[in-house]
């Protein structure tokens, strides 16, 4: 009887244990090891940088510096105009909560090459090109040439008193008032070579602060791209009457090589053409038996691009397509011409899309009677009564500012350049800030979202884009801050698609759909039928263990 109560009782310890044992292994070992197998990766971001980049005000500089041709200036009334310029170009700029601009002037005396180049050139454009391959400006770099009052280019400034160049200089004619010398310049500088408006516009628009009103300039031009692909395409709807050709090859080297290759740098511009027959437009235009001319009223223009666009082909590319029309009317609609709004005929008889491109309706006489003629007969394209619209169209499209003369501020034209040197820095400037702050913005979100949804994978990857995001930021702050307008540039670029790769990432997908509860609602049937017993296991085992201390004690 003895000898069973005790196997008896040692077997219940035995039990007792080995339920503690378990329990313990499933608690101490199994529930920690479950838990680090199945939480989510998540890469350590550095939150605070991102934070305290976001609210930390952009800042770029500007340098100008003042040379003067009049040989009765000195050194002490260079130092005077210097500060003076210096003083009202801060001034002018103010600091912005999200944007600061800052001016940085110097003057001085003009060289004995600067009079001897000034001396032997007759025009303005001789004489910008001469000087500009003299002193070799860097991108962000201006520089205002006080001309004496004799000089052989006196007929230029008949309508002005300031011309700006194609490149980065300003031609200012004398006057003895300081006072008004000063303020042509700032007008320039603050209106003209850096417009600080269009540029907090930037700021806005890089934030998602997207103004309400309506801006024409942004609408017309495409979204900022890493490359673009152009393509011409020659529309000839009766080839069996009419054999066009066109030198598009030599035509595009002629008229965009300048600012293909000015681009280069910055945006890639794939050029491409093709030849469309039997193409129409798709909208039937009307007959002016007045004019003796067909015609594409205004209301028609914009049911025009759908039909053509269906030609086109497709383009497998990941750039925004840009597209310029040459369209030749059939016989029967010889001449064609385009009305604009207030129903007269276009000066350029084109139509313009914004964010998409442009179509030049090309006439073609043709004889009134067929009789005794060859068909089909062989035309040759005018080039440049065609690119000189197109070329105007592209930098709408591109999004580069156009300023135009006003008062006594004469704008020289960029000729074959298409875009001045200065029309460039601008639009480097302007996106180089957009860029920087759509980036800030991108980073932002994205530690927001992550730390909103505790259940996304935040991999090695995307960890290394952020960081790598960051340097590019810091990076091409530091270049805009001293001037540095093109490496600001670049590194402004490579911050927002580093930002914007992170962002997008496929993996943050992953798991977005399935939230902790649905976690615990997979693994609850799961492990709910092995831990119940071993709950049960447990407590039984902890009310034996005290009720045999409990016994030993009243035994004691």
């Amino acid at each position: 009887m003895g000898n069973s109560y005790e196997n008896e009782k040692e077997d219940k310890s035995i039990q007792s244990y080995a339920a503690l044992g378990v329990g313990l292994v499933a608690i101490v070992i199994g529930v920690p090891l479950w838990w680090k197998t199945t939480e989510v990766y998540r890469v350590q971001l550095p939150y605070s940088d991102i934070d305290e980049l976001a609210s930390v005000s952009l800042r770029y500089l500007t340098t100008f510096q003042v040379v003067s041709f009049n040989t009765h200036h000195d050194d002490k009334y260079l130092h005077d105009l210097r500060e003076r310029l210096h003083s009202h170009l801060n001034k002018q700029a103010g600091d912005d909560s999200k944007l600061i601009a800052k001016f940085s002037a110097t003057a001085r005396l003009a060289t004995t090459e600067e009079h001897r180049i000034l001396d032997r050139t007759g025009t303005v454009e001789d004489l910008d090109a001469s000087l500009d391959r003299l002193v070799a400006r860097q991108h962000g770099n201006y520089t205002a040439y006080l001309l004496p009052r004799e000089t052989r280019l006196s007929s230029s400034f008949l309508s002005s008193n300031v011309i700006i160049g194609s490149r980065r200089a300003i031609y200012i004619t004398p006057t003895d008032d300081k006072d008004v010398l000063v303020s042509r310049m700032v007008h320039v500088m603050t209106n003209v070579l850096t417009d600080h408006t269009a540029l907090k516009k930037a700021v806005s628009t890089g934030s998602e602060a997207i103004h309400r009103e309506a801006d024409k300039e942004s609408m017309r031009s495409l979204r900022r791209c890493f490359g673009y692909d152009v393509t011409f395409t020659l529309f000839n709807p009766q080839p069996d009457m009419l054999r066009a050709k066109w030198n598009i090859v030599g035509a595009i080297e002629k008229y965009l090589g300048s600012i293909v290759a000015t681009f280069s740098d910055f945006a890639q511009l794939n050029v491409k053409s093709q030849f469309l027959h039997y193409v129409g437009l798709g909208v039937l235009p009307k007959r002016d038996p007045v004019a003796q001319c067909s015609v594409l009223p205004f209301d028609q223009l914009p049911h025009i691009i759908n039909p053509i666009e269906a030609y086109l082909g497709s383009h497998v590319s990941n750039n925004p397509n840009i597209n310029f029309i040459v369209y030749i009317p059939t016989r029967d609609q010889s001449p064609l011409k385009i009305y604009d709004e207030s129903g007269k005929p276009s000066t350029t008889n084109a139509l313009f899309s914004p964010r998409w491109g442009g179509l030049f309706v090309y006439n073609v006489d043709t004889p009134s009677s067929l009789d005794n003629i060859t068909l089909p007969i062989t035309t040759e394209v005018n080039m440049k009564d065609v690119m000189s619209v197109f070329a105007v169209q592209l930098r709408l499209l591109l999004g580069i500012n156009s300023a135009v003369s006003s008062g006594d501020v004469t704008m020289q034209s960029s000729g074959r350049k298409v875009v001045s040197d200065w029309e460039l820095d601008s639009w480097l400037r302007e996106r180089c800030i957009e860029n920087l702050a759509t980036s800030s913005s991108t980073l932002r979100s994205l530690t927001e979202l992550l730390d909103r949804i505790q259940n996304l994978v935040i991999n090695d990857d995307i960890g290394n884009q952020v960081k790598n995001a960051l340097r590019h930021l810091r990076e091409s702050r530091e270049h805009l801050e001293k001037a540095q307008l093109k490496s600001a540039f670049i590194s402004s670029r490579e911050a927002l698609k580093a930002s914007e790769k992170a962002f997008f990432d496929p993996s943050l997908l992953e798991l977005l759909y399935f939230p902790e509860d649905q976690k615990f609602a997979i693994y609850i049937p799961l492990f709910l039928p092995i831990g119940i017993p071993i709950v049960l296991s447990v407590v039984q085992a902890l009310k034996w263990l005290v009720k045999k201390d409990g016994t030993k004690t009243k035994v004691d």
